[in-house]
């Protein structure tokens, strides 16, 4: 179901026909002035000469304050009533109308007009020449109704005073017929179109530029009632015209060309069209600028046909150009506007991003009723769009109702055979499908190819869509044969139209091996199913350059069905086959993790080639997840709730616009792209002697035999890779993923429950874990005893070493455990970054003393937080932190173990965040202070034996003035953090520009860590997050990740002070006798 995109057309009336009306206006005889007055009107005379040489050479802006200072001239010499005074607001609004300033023009011509009407009478024509400029710029800024009246008045002047068969009385024609155009009323414009052409063939010649415009029209007129082929002929012949008549650089040309292209791409010739198109805006903004309305058409239309072609890293960014200039140049409330929004809301639907394409088109529809009426033409794109997205969000009934509104709607204005009804029926088809009812979407679809095959033919893009949506409606009611026929039929029509790596070639080779696997051909299905995984990874590729961090995240849930149908095939049927096991671990090897990997490589390349402007958008990037995160924790005393909100929603957007900038621009700058080179092969080549890679993924198992898709049973599944055997992987589906996940609860659960320790829970816990995750692996596993795990899912939030097996042993006792993000990160194993740096230590910071140059609050009198109890608080700003002395020790003795010359130590009022934002980053980074993740659950209240480092903070939605932002209830990197010197003082004050301490994943995100080889927080549930499954845990882990540190330590629990005190000593002084390395 593929958005309809709004293509703008246009009507061959432009500034040339306005030089016209403002050389009669120069030449038009002034009355004998004053003789004080003489010089004056002299003045304005030279003027008006100048004026015109500047116009006719569109120098339009040269040319805008010589013309404001002749009228101000004349009425100074004549008054404000004078004729002449007519003529130079009438000039002057020319030239605003020619550089698209059209409410600036429109007044000016108001004003000339009825001085105008007063002097010469209702019927004269330099009246009809100023009521048609006036129309034509109430028409382009959306005024249809007013524009309409003078349309009809002028054509009314012209037929009386110059008679039906001028060239005027054509132009008069050309235009009334353009605004029925745009009203949608086709046939009511299609005979005006047809006299204009004849009057102004038999008039001016064929070869004439007004001819020209006429053909343009009527081509434009015809193909909007679907009679392309017609309207074919007309297109050429009117840019040989113009192109002969007034040079192949004109802007008459351009809008030819821009209808051409239209024509062309609705024609499925898409290559011609993105030609026509660019060189159409090419030569606007040559003759134009930049700036110009109808060069934002043109970039309009460009980036729609990039849409169609799948290329929306493209797409985008020019949507958003040419909606900035038609905001600034016509106003927000434009219908160009709104058509450009729904375009803009189209890349965002297939982003994922639904929530942000609404806006766009709740926007687009709400300015399109308005301007235009609820039942105009121009309403059906973002409508159907808009239905599409309720499609999205399995909110059919909804998407129903809207997509029979455009269907009445388009119907009406267009007859029942038109293609965009066609579009409308295929859409109504998939909806009707989607709820169950396969008669009435067979009934719709039928209809649409019908049209389809009969308006645009039986080869093109649209027909191949309906050919591939019957025949899901053929697989689904159990006639596989007859679908297969019909989805290779549309597969072969897309490629050919589309190219071989389209998205919509990616989603018809799957639902092709879908119906393959439906009819028990699972090799056929999983041959065509990776074929289909290359194509989705190479469109992967191309949105991460374009989209923000959550918009990449969203993206990959659109194509998380396509990848679990793959994995689905290979490890529940075909089991035993080790190649397709390969390929399966290949491609989830470049699908795990891949934003994480993303952003980390963008912002490698940031700091390593030093671009000015990427360093530019990162300073400011930080700045701004800075704000978000002291945001987070202000307490709503100081700022007003929706205040609050409005700061945090701009503050997001903001992020997400220098993320999706950042994006684009490094990726210039990425020489190596790992992600590319982690191929079982290439990891088996690296892995050391006596290891293996454990790489678990957790997928929703398929089932190809239902009727549509549905929810269904999540699997965790684990590869098995060894050294040197990159053609043979171990494939082990371990199962429900509920029985594991509770398993992980129990466990957690267990080790946690400090308060009633029960040893023999935690070890029915760590052996009934141990046999779902871990026994059914030891066969693969074989000789193997140093495992480098990549876990997903819950099974991030467990170390696998206190798992229990036979014989009653942990499995550290008996394995070595390495954990990765992903198994790619193998590739980057023992790779250095410049020289190694110092050690940095910091430990015992003193939370209530900000640093030097904050401002001073009160630093409360809430509960303390650990070594006395964790505890619960009711709001952020009662919570404090308490002194822990055990770090001082902790980080003291580190400094003597390692040597005081190595170490660069910071306590007390030191240990703030100011440590963090260093020039030369440390080799390793100890952090030993209180760690947090703020969890969705409410806690019974302070557990009063445990002395911990880290705390959690109730769902602030569950306690009557909670006061943390909304921001940071949605982000797992607002919720998760540790804090420094000055933490205290900071909550107090609840003012985000008070020198913070609270340090969150999301600030983390800002810094520079490239070249910090380890990064220890000596902290408790630091290696807590949100869990998403393929993406690891969204926290404190994943930040400094992300930001450029190539291993942690963390604790996934909370340990006492004096224990973890002693554990890092011992720590460190094993890295030490064996040096310090990852």
């Amino acid at each position: 179901m593929p958005a309809t995109y709004g293509f703008m057309r246009e009507e061959a009336m432009s500034p040339v026909q306005l030089r016209a009306f403002l050389l009669a206006v120069l030449l038009f005889v002034s009355y004998p002035a004053h003789p004080q007055s003489e010089d004056l009107l002299q003045r304005a005379r030279t003027l008006n000469v100048q004026v015109l040489h500047l116009f006719r050479e569109d120098k339009f802006k040269e040319a805008l304050p010589l013309a404001l200072e002749a009228l101000e001239l004349r009425e100074k010499a004549l008054g404000p009533d004078a004729p002449e005074v007519a003529s130079s607001l009438n000039n002057l609004a020319s030239i605003h109308d020619a550089l698209g300033e059209y409410p600036k023009a429109i007044p000016l011509y108001e004003r000339a007009l009825v001085l105008k009407e007063r002097h010469f009478g209702p019927d004269h024509p330099e009246v009809g020449n100023v009521a048609a400029s006036l129309a034509w710029a109430l028409d382009t800024v959306g005024d249809q109704a007013r524009a309409r009246s003078f349309y009809e008045r002028v054509l009314d002047i012209r037929e009386k005073t110059v008679g039906a068969e001028h060239p005027d009385t054509a132009i008069a024609l050309n235009n009334l017929a353009h605004l029925l155009d745009i009203l949608g009323e086709y046939r009511k414009a299609l005979p005006l179109y047809e006299r204009a052409l004849a009057v102004n063939e038999k008039a001016l010649g064929p070869g004439h530029p007004e001819t020209a415009n006429s053909l343009n029209n009527l081509a434009g007129v015809l193909a909007s009632l679907a009679d392309l082929r017609d309207a074919l002929p007309l297109y050429d012949r009117a840019l040989r015209v113009l192109e002969k008549s007034l040079g192949a650089e004109h802007p008459k040309v351009a809008i030819t060309l821009n209808n051409l292209a239209q024509l062309k791409r609705t024609m499925g010739e898409f290559q011609e069209a993105q030609a026509l198109l660019e060189r159409s805006v090419s030569i606007r903004e040559k003759t134009l600028g930049p700036e110009h309305p109808d060069t934002a058409l043109g970039i309009n239309n460009l980036a729609g046909l990039y849409d169609v072609l799948g290329e929306y890293d493209r797409s985008r960014p020019l949507y958003e150009r040419a909606l900035g200039i038609l905001e600034k140049s016509l106003g927000s409330e434009h219908p160009l506007v709104a058509t450009c929004l729904a375009n803009l809301a189209s890349v965002f639907s297939f982003l994922g991003d639904y929530e942000a394409a609404k806006a766009y088109l709740d926007r687009s529809i709400a300015i399109g009723e308005k301007i235009r009426g609820p039942e105009s033409p121009e309403l059906t794109a973002p409508l159907n769009n808009l239905a599409l997205l309720h499609y999205a969000r399995l909110e059919f009934d909804t998407s129903r109702g809207l997509l029979e509104r455009a269907l009445a709607i388009t119907e009406k204005n267009l007859g029942p055979d038109h293609p965009l009804v066609a579009s409308l029926l295929n859409a109504l088809s998939g909806v009707h499908f989607s709820m169950g009812d396969l008669s009435r979407a067979r009934q719709l679809n039928e209809r649409s190819l019908k049209i389809r095959e009969k308006a645009l033919g039986p080869e093109s893009l649209e027909t191949a869509i309906s050919l591939h949506n019957l025949a899901g409606i053929d697989a689904a009611e159990g006639n596989l044969a007859i679908a297969r026929e019909r989805f290779t039929r549309a597969l072969s029509l897309m490629e050919q139209a589309l190219g071989k790596n389209h998205p919509y070639v990616a989603r018809t080779i799957n639902n092709l091996a879908r119906v393959e696997a439906k009819d028990s051909q699972c090799l056929r299905a999983f041959d065509a199913m990776r074929q289909a995984q290359r194509i989705d990874t190479l469109t992967i590729d191309r949105v991460m350059a374009m989209t923000s961090d959550q918009q990449k995240l969203k993206y990959l849930l659109t194509l998380e069905d396509t990848l679990h149908d793959f994995l689905t095939l290979a490890a529940i049927h075909l089991q035993g086959r080790t190649e397709a096991h390969r390929e399966a671990l290949d491609v989830w090897l470049n699908r795990k993790g891949i934003v994480l990997e993303a952003e980390r490589r963008y912002q490698e390349a940031i700091y390593t080639f030093r671009d000015p402007e990427a360093v530019r958008l990162a300073m400011e990037l930080a700045e701004v997840r800075g704000m978000l995160s002291r945001l987070a924790f202000v307490g709503t005393g100081l700022i007003p709730p929706d205040s609050l909100r409005d700061r945090n929603g701009a503050l997001t957007r903001k992020k997400e616009e220098l993320e999706t900038q950042l994006s684009a621009l490094s990726q210039r700058f990425a020489l190596e792209d790992r992600r590319k080179r982690a191929t079982a092969n290439s990891l088996s080549q690296v892995l050391p002697k006596g290891s293996a890679l454990v790489e678990f993924s957790r997928f929703e198992v398929s089932d190809f035999r239902a009727t549509k898709r549905k929810s269904g049973s999540f699997h965790y599944l684990a590869f098995i890779l060894h050294p040197g055997k990159g053609s043979r992987v171990g494939l082990v589906d371990l199962g429900d993923t509920r029985k594991i996940d509770n398993a992980v609860a129990e466990l957690r659960k267990a080790v946690r429950n400090t308060l009633n320790p029960r040893q023999e829970d935690l070890f029915q816990a760590a052996r009934g874990l141990h046999d779902l995750v871990f026994s059914p692996l030891r066969k693969e596993l074989g000789t193997a005893r140093r495992l480098y795990v990549s876990p997903d899912g819950n099974l991030n939030l467990i170390p696998f070493e206190i798992l229990r097996g036979p014989n009653d042993r942990f499995l550290i006792e008996d394995y070595t455990f390495n954990y990765l993000a992903a198994g790619r990160d193998l590739l980057g194993q023992g790779a250095k970054h410049g020289e190694p740096g110092r050690i940095l230590l910091v430990g015992d910071p003193d939370f209530d003393k900000l640093r030097e140059g904050a401002l001073p609050g009160d630093v409360g009198t809430g509960p303390v937080v650990s070594p006395p109890p964790r505890g619960a608080f009711r709001t952020v700003r009662e919570l404090r932190f308490g002194r822990l002395p055990g770090t001082r020790k902790e980080v003291m003795a580190l400094a003597d173990l390692l040597g005081r010359e190595q170490v660069d130590l910071r306590l007390d009022e030191k240990a703030n965040e100011d440590v963090l934002h260093f020039v030369d980053p440390p080799r390793v980074l100890h952090l030993a202070t209180h760690g947090f993740f703020l969890n969705d659950r409410m806690l019974s209240g302070p557990d009063p034996l445990v002395s911990g480092r880290g705390f959690e903070i109730i769902d602030p939605q569950s306690v009557p003035g909670g006061t943390l932002g909304r921001e940071a209830q949605e982000s797992p990197l607002l919720r998760s953090g540790f804090a420094l010197a000055g933490a205290n003082a900071a909550l107090a004050a609840g003012d985000p520009e008070v020198g913070s301490g609270i340090v969150t994943a999301e600030k983390i995100l800002g810094m520079n860590l490239h070249g910090v080889e380890m990064v220890v927080l000596s902290a408790c549930e630091t290696g807590l997050g949100e869990v998403k499954a393929g993406e690891g845990v969204f926290g404190l882990r994943r930040a400094f990740v992300q930001a450029g540190a190539r291993s942690l330590v963390m604790s996934l629990w909370n340990v006492p002070d004096q224990e973890t005190q002693e554990l890092m000593v011992a720590f460190y002084g094993r890295l030490v006798r064996g040096g310090i390395n990852r």
